[in-house]
Protein backbone atom coordinates (compact mmCIF):
# COMPACT_ATOMS: atom_id res chain seq x y z
CA UNK A 1 0.00 0.00 0.00
CA UNK A 2 1.02 3.44 -0.41
CA UNK A 3 3.08 4.96 2.25
CA UNK A 4 2.96 8.70 3.38
CA UNK A 5 5.51 10.54 5.53
CA UNK A 6 5.98 14.22 6.35
CA UNK A 7 9.48 14.92 5.86
CA UNK A 8 9.70 18.42 6.84
CA UNK A 9 7.33 21.14 6.89
CA UNK A 10 5.59 21.37 3.27
CA UNK A 11 7.58 18.22 1.81
CA UNK A 12 5.63 15.39 2.20
CA UNK A 13 6.66 12.08 0.91
CA UNK A 14 4.34 9.21 -1.18
CA UNK A 15 5.64 5.81 -1.63
CA UNK A 16 4.31 3.40 -3.93
CA UNK A 17 5.90 -0.03 -4.48
CA UNK A 18 5.88 -1.72 -7.49
CA UNK A 19 2.91 -4.66 -7.98
CA UNK A 20 4.46 -7.99 -8.20
CA UNK A 21 3.98 -7.91 -11.96
CA UNK A 22 5.95 -4.61 -12.25
CA UNK A 23 8.69 -5.90 -10.26
CA UNK A 24 9.19 -9.30 -11.87
CA UNK A 25 9.03 -7.97 -15.36
CA UNK A 26 12.02 -5.46 -14.39
CA UNK A 27 14.00 -8.30 -12.65
CA UNK A 28 13.22 -10.29 -16.07
CA UNK A 29 14.60 -7.67 -18.36
CA UNK A 30 17.83 -6.46 -15.77
CA UNK A 31 18.61 -10.57 -16.56
CA UNK A 32 18.61 -10.10 -19.95
CA UNK A 33 21.75 -7.50 -19.89
CA UNK A 34 22.77 -8.31 -16.35
CA UNK A 35 22.11 -4.60 -15.45
CA UNK A 36 19.71 -2.96 -13.48
CA UNK A 37 16.75 -1.57 -15.84
CA UNK A 38 14.25 -0.95 -13.99
CA UNK A 39 14.36 3.15 -14.30
CA UNK A 40 13.67 2.31 -18.15
CA UNK A 41 10.22 0.16 -16.94
CA UNK A 42 8.95 2.47 -14.17
CA UNK A 43 6.83 4.21 -16.36
CA UNK A 44 7.01 2.46 -19.53
CA UNK A 45 4.68 -0.49 -17.83
CA UNK A 46 3.26 2.15 -15.28
CA UNK A 47 0.39 0.36 -16.18
CA UNK A 48 1.13 -3.09 -14.40
CA UNK A 49 1.11 -0.35 -11.05
CA UNK A 50 -1.95 1.80 -11.40
CA UNK A 51 -1.92 2.88 -7.87
CA UNK A 52 1.39 5.07 -8.73
CA UNK A 53 -0.83 6.76 -11.61
CA UNK A 54 -3.50 6.97 -9.14
CA UNK A 55 -1.09 8.66 -6.75
CA UNK A 56 -0.08 11.40 -9.57
CA UNK A 57 -3.04 12.30 -10.37
CA UNK A 58 -4.22 13.36 -6.50
CA UNK A 59 -0.72 15.43 -6.08
CA UNK A 60 -1.49 17.12 -9.46
CA UNK A 61 -4.65 18.38 -8.50
CA UNK A 62 -4.29 21.84 -7.46
CA UNK A 63 -0.66 21.52 -8.05
CA UNK A 64 1.21 24.53 -9.78
CA UNK A 65 4.54 22.58 -11.34
CA UNK A 66 6.08 19.46 -11.55
CA UNK A 67 9.35 18.92 -10.89
CA UNK A 68 10.62 15.70 -13.28
CA UNK A 69 13.62 14.15 -11.05
CA UNK A 70 14.27 11.96 -13.84
CA UNK A 71 13.15 11.42 -17.92
CA UNK A 72 11.51 7.89 -17.00
CA UNK A 73 8.82 8.83 -15.58
CA UNK A 74 7.65 11.55 -18.50
CA UNK A 75 5.27 8.70 -19.85
CA UNK A 76 3.45 9.00 -16.46
CA UNK A 77 2.61 12.81 -16.58
CA UNK A 78 1.49 11.96 -20.34
CA UNK A 79 -0.75 9.03 -18.83
CA UNK A 80 -2.29 10.45 -16.26
CA UNK A 81 -2.49 13.27 -18.21
CA UNK A 82 -1.18 15.99 -16.08
CA UNK A 83 -0.90 19.49 -17.86
CA UNK A 84 1.19 21.50 -15.89
CA UNK A 85 4.60 23.29 -16.35
CA UNK A 86 7.75 20.87 -15.72
CA UNK A 87 11.15 21.48 -14.21
CA UNK A 88 13.19 18.66 -15.36
CA UNK A 89 15.95 18.42 -13.04
CA UNK A 90 18.39 16.55 -15.05
CA UNK A 91 20.91 15.10 -12.68
CA UNK A 92 22.51 13.22 -15.35
CA UNK A 93 23.27 12.86 -18.79
CA UNK A 94 21.01 9.44 -18.92
CA UNK A 95 22.09 9.20 -23.34
CA UNK A 96 25.95 9.03 -22.17
CA UNK A 97 25.43 6.86 -18.67
CA UNK A 98 23.34 4.08 -20.38
CA UNK A 99 25.95 4.03 -23.82
CA UNK A 100 28.87 3.77 -21.32
CA UNK A 101 26.93 0.64 -19.52
CA UNK A 102 24.59 -0.67 -21.58
CA UNK A 103 25.88 -4.43 -23.91
CA UNK A 104 26.01 -3.72 -27.59
CA UNK A 105 23.55 -6.37 -28.09
CA UNK A 106 20.46 -6.05 -29.76
CA UNK A 107 18.05 -5.56 -26.82
CA UNK A 108 21.01 -3.24 -24.90
CA UNK A 109 20.83 -1.27 -28.31
CA UNK A 110 17.13 -0.86 -28.03
CA UNK A 111 16.93 -0.14 -24.98
CA UNK A 112 19.54 2.75 -25.24
CA UNK A 113 17.29 3.93 -28.23
CA UNK A 114 14.77 4.45 -25.70
CA UNK A 115 16.25 6.61 -23.46
CA UNK A 116 18.05 8.55 -25.86
CA UNK A 117 14.57 9.09 -27.06
CA UNK A 118 12.60 9.76 -23.50
CA UNK A 119 15.45 12.13 -22.70
CA UNK A 120 15.04 14.14 -25.51
CA UNK A 121 11.53 14.31 -24.96
CA UNK A 122 11.99 15.61 -21.91
CA UNK A 123 13.81 17.99 -22.71
CA UNK A 124 11.49 19.45 -25.14
CA UNK A 125 8.16 19.51 -22.75
CA UNK A 126 10.19 20.76 -20.10
CA UNK A 127 9.57 24.96 -19.41
CA UNK A 128 13.08 24.78 -17.39
CA UNK A 129 16.05 22.67 -17.21
CA UNK A 130 18.47 22.03 -13.92
CA UNK A 131 22.03 20.41 -14.20
CA UNK A 132 24.86 19.95 -11.81
CA UNK A 133 27.35 21.17 -14.68
CA UNK A 134 28.49 23.19 -17.43
CA UNK A 135 29.41 19.89 -18.44
CA UNK A 136 26.25 17.97 -18.65
CA UNK A 137 24.31 21.15 -19.33
CA UNK A 138 26.66 21.49 -23.12
CA UNK A 139 25.63 17.59 -23.75
CA UNK A 140 22.18 18.16 -23.56
CA UNK A 141 22.00 20.76 -25.61
CA UNK A 142 23.81 18.92 -28.19
CA UNK A 143 21.42 16.16 -28.18
CA UNK A 144 18.39 18.56 -28.81
CA UNK A 145 20.34 20.82 -30.92
CA UNK A 146 19.37 23.74 -29.82
CA UNK A 147 19.94 26.24 -26.13
CA UNK A 148 18.24 25.11 -23.65
CA UNK A 149 16.34 27.54 -21.16
CA UNK A 150 18.40 25.89 -18.11
CA UNK A 151 20.22 26.66 -14.92
CA UNK A 152 23.21 24.93 -13.53
CA UNK A 153 22.65 24.30 -9.62
CA UNK A 154 25.43 21.99 -8.34
CA UNK A 155 24.72 18.58 -6.46
CA UNK A 156 25.39 19.59 -2.75
CA UNK A 157 25.53 17.94 0.82
CA UNK A 158 24.72 18.76 4.41
CA UNK A 159 27.87 20.08 6.17
CA UNK A 160 26.34 20.90 9.69
CA UNK A 161 27.83 17.57 10.96
CA UNK A 162 30.64 16.21 13.14
CA UNK A 163 33.83 16.51 11.68
CA UNK A 164 36.69 14.24 13.98
CA UNK A 165 40.26 15.18 14.97
CA UNK A 166 42.77 13.43 13.24
CA UNK A 167 43.32 11.88 16.76
CA UNK A 168 39.80 10.78 17.02
CA UNK A 169 39.46 8.94 13.61
CA UNK A 170 42.07 6.77 14.11
CA UNK A 171 40.95 6.22 17.71
CA UNK A 172 37.86 4.93 16.07
CA UNK A 173 39.27 3.35 13.06
CA UNK A 174 40.94 1.00 15.74
CA UNK A 175 38.35 -0.06 17.53
CA UNK A 176 36.31 -0.98 14.37
CA UNK A 177 39.25 -2.98 13.02
CA UNK A 178 39.56 -4.80 16.08
CA UNK A 179 36.16 -5.62 16.04
CA UNK A 180 36.26 -6.88 12.84
CA UNK A 181 39.15 -8.92 13.49
CA UNK A 182 37.60 -10.50 16.71
CA UNK A 183 34.53 -11.51 14.59
CA UNK A 184 36.85 -14.25 13.00
CA UNK A 185 37.97 -13.07 9.37
CA UNK A 186 40.23 -15.68 9.53
CA UNK A 187 42.74 -13.60 7.37
CA UNK A 188 45.50 -10.76 8.22
CA UNK A 189 44.83 -8.26 10.72
CA UNK A 190 44.15 -5.38 8.79
CA UNK A 191 46.58 -2.31 10.15
CA UNK A 192 43.61 0.72 8.04
CA UNK A 193 40.04 1.43 6.72
CA UNK A 194 39.17 2.44 3.31
CA UNK A 195 35.75 3.04 2.65
CA UNK A 196 33.56 3.22 -0.45
CA UNK A 197 29.46 4.09 -0.77
CA UNK A 198 27.52 3.20 -3.21
CA UNK A 199 23.83 2.33 -4.87
CA UNK A 200 22.94 -0.12 -7.05
CA UNK A 201 23.77 1.94 -9.97
CA UNK A 202 26.34 0.50 -13.27
CA UNK A 203 28.65 3.46 -12.42
CA UNK A 204 28.91 2.33 -8.71
CA UNK A 205 28.84 -1.76 -9.95
CA UNK A 206 32.30 -0.98 -12.05
CA UNK A 207 33.58 0.75 -9.22
CA UNK A 208 33.40 -2.21 -7.30
CA UNK A 209 35.17 -3.61 -9.98
CA UNK A 210 38.11 -1.40 -9.87
CA UNK A 211 38.59 -2.44 -5.76
CA UNK A 212 38.85 -5.76 -6.30
CA UNK A 213 41.84 -5.14 -8.77
CA UNK A 214 43.19 -2.29 -5.82
CA UNK A 215 42.49 -4.38 -2.87
CA UNK A 216 45.35 -7.33 -3.49
CA UNK A 217 47.78 -4.50 -4.03
CA UNK A 218 47.29 -2.68 -0.24
CA UNK A 219 46.88 -5.83 1.80
CA UNK A 220 47.11 -4.01 5.18
CA UNK A 221 43.79 -2.22 4.63
CA UNK A 222 40.38 -3.21 4.92
CA UNK A 223 38.83 -1.77 1.66
CA UNK A 224 35.03 -1.91 3.11
CA UNK A 225 32.48 -1.42 0.31
CA UNK A 226 29.23 -0.52 1.19
CA UNK A 227 25.82 0.10 -0.19
CA UNK A 228 23.24 -1.86 -2.49
CA UNK A 229 25.71 -2.36 -5.35
CA UNK A 230 27.27 -5.24 -2.90
CA UNK A 231 24.22 -7.76 -3.65
CA UNK A 232 25.97 -8.03 -7.71
CA UNK A 233 28.42 -9.26 -6.11
CA UNK A 234 27.58 -12.11 -3.78
CA UNK A 235 28.39 -14.98 -5.71
CA UNK A 236 32.04 -13.75 -6.56
CA UNK A 237 35.64 -14.39 -5.28
CA UNK A 238 36.76 -11.19 -3.92
CA UNK A 239 40.18 -10.52 -1.99
CA UNK A 240 40.24 -11.16 1.47
CA UNK A 241 40.69 -7.70 2.46
CA UNK A 242 37.28 -6.30 0.36
CA UNK A 243 34.43 -6.51 2.28
CA UNK A 244 30.70 -5.85 0.12
CA UNK A 245 28.63 -4.05 3.81
CA UNK A 246 25.63 -3.97 2.10
CA UNK A 247 23.11 -1.81 3.04
CA UNK A 248 23.61 0.29 6.11
CA UNK A 249 21.38 2.68 8.29
CA UNK A 250 22.46 6.58 7.95
CA UNK A 251 24.20 6.53 11.48
CA UNK A 252 26.24 3.68 10.56
CA UNK A 253 27.40 5.68 7.70
CA UNK A 254 28.55 8.61 9.72
CA UNK A 255 30.15 6.38 11.86
CA UNK A 256 32.36 4.68 9.22
CA UNK A 257 33.10 8.11 7.51
CA UNK A 258 34.36 9.37 10.87
CA UNK A 259 36.38 6.09 11.81
CA UNK A 260 37.91 5.70 8.14
CA UNK A 261 41.70 6.77 7.17
CA UNK A 262 40.84 7.08 3.52
CA UNK A 263 37.54 7.44 1.51
CA UNK A 264 37.83 5.79 -1.95
CA UNK A 265 36.11 7.39 -5.23
CA UNK A 266 37.21 4.81 -7.72
CA UNK A 267 34.58 6.49 -10.27
CA UNK A 268 35.23 5.40 -13.90
CA UNK A 269 31.77 5.66 -15.84
CA UNK A 270 28.50 7.49 -15.00
CA UNK A 271 27.21 11.22 -15.53
CA UNK A 272 26.16 14.35 -13.47
CA UNK A 273 28.27 14.98 -10.50
CA UNK A 274 29.47 12.54 -7.58
CA UNK A 275 27.15 13.58 -4.56
CA UNK A 276 29.35 10.74 -2.07
CA UNK A 277 32.66 12.77 -2.90
CA UNK A 278 30.66 15.87 -1.33
CA UNK A 279 29.56 13.72 1.61
CA UNK A 280 33.40 12.69 1.96
CA UNK A 281 34.22 16.40 2.14
CA UNK A 282 31.93 17.43 4.73
CA UNK A 283 33.64 14.92 7.54
CA UNK A 284 36.70 15.94 6.65
CA UNK A 285 38.31 12.57 5.61
CA UNK A 286 41.04 12.59 3.26
CA UNK A 287 39.85 11.26 -0.32
CA UNK A 288 41.53 9.85 -2.86
CA UNK A 289 40.36 10.03 -6.31
CA UNK A 290 40.25 9.07 -10.15
CA UNK A 291 39.73 12.36 -12.53
CA UNK A 292 36.80 11.40 -13.68
CA UNK A 293 35.47 11.18 -10.36
CA UNK A 294 35.71 14.81 -9.97
CA UNK A 295 34.24 15.77 -13.00
CA UNK A 296 31.66 19.09 -12.35
CA UNK A 297 33.00 19.73 -8.78
CA UNK A 298 35.52 22.50 -8.36
CA UNK A 299 37.92 20.40 -6.46
CA UNK A 300 41.90 20.03 -7.55
CA UNK A 301 44.70 17.27 -6.76
CA UNK A 302 47.30 18.29 -3.71
CA UNK A 303 44.49 20.82 -2.70
CA UNK A 304 41.42 19.18 -1.72
CA UNK A 305 41.81 15.41 -2.66
CA UNK A 306 44.60 13.11 -3.65
CA UNK A 307 43.80 11.97 -7.65
CA UNK A 308 44.97 8.90 -9.28
CA UNK A 309 44.44 7.22 -13.03
CA UNK A 310 42.88 3.79 -11.81
CA UNK A 311 46.59 1.94 -12.02
CA UNK A 312 47.67 4.21 -9.62
CA UNK A 313 45.47 4.52 -7.01
CA UNK A 314 46.93 1.96 -4.91
CA UNK A 315 49.95 4.01 -4.45
CA UNK A 316 47.94 7.46 -4.07
CA UNK A 317 46.01 5.42 -1.01
CA UNK A 318 49.54 4.50 0.20
CA UNK A 319 50.91 8.00 0.33
CA UNK A 320 47.36 8.67 2.31
CA UNK A 321 48.32 6.29 5.28
CA UNK A 322 51.87 6.57 5.29
CA UNK A 323 51.54 10.34 5.82
CA UNK A 324 47.97 11.21 7.45
CA UNK A 325 49.18 14.50 8.87
CA UNK A 326 49.82 15.81 5.43
CA UNK A 327 46.80 14.48 3.79
CA UNK A 328 44.39 16.11 6.47
CA UNK A 329 45.51 19.45 5.20
CA UNK A 330 43.66 18.76 1.78
CA UNK A 331 40.67 17.29 3.70
CA UNK A 332 40.66 20.17 5.91
CA UNK A 333 40.17 22.36 2.59
CA UNK A 334 37.27 20.17 1.05
CA UNK A 335 35.76 20.51 4.10
CA UNK A 336 35.95 24.66 3.82
CA UNK A 337 35.00 23.81 0.15
CA UNK A 338 32.13 22.51 0.59
CA UNK A 339 31.06 24.55 3.29
CA UNK A 340 31.01 27.82 1.22
CA UNK A 341 30.44 26.37 -2.28
CA UNK A 342 28.04 23.08 -1.54
CA UNK A 343 25.95 23.34 1.46
CA UNK A 344 22.28 23.13 0.67
CA UNK A 345 21.12 25.82 2.03
CA UNK A 346 23.32 28.10 -0.24
CA UNK A 347 21.98 25.75 -3.38
CA UNK A 348 18.89 25.94 -2.30
CA UNK A 349 18.55 29.81 -1.75
CA UNK A 350 19.57 29.87 -5.37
Amino acid sequence: LPARTDLAPGLTQVVVPRSSRHSALGEERSAEVQLPVADLLAARAIDLTPAYLDAVRRAASGASAVILAEPYLLPVLEAAEVDLPVVYDAYNVEAELKASVYPDTPTGRDMLDQVVALERRALEVADRVTTCSTIDLDALASEVGHDLRARVIPNGTVTDVTVPTPLERRAAGRRWLAQYWRAGSGHRRPEHLAVFFGSWHPPNLDAAELLIELAPQIPDVLVLSVGHHGHAFEHRVVPPNLVFAGKVSSRAKDLLLRAADVALNPMRLGSGTNLKLLEYFAVGIPVVSTPFGVRGIDAHDGEHLLLAEPAELAAAVRSVLDDPDAAQAPADAARRLVVERYDWRALGAD
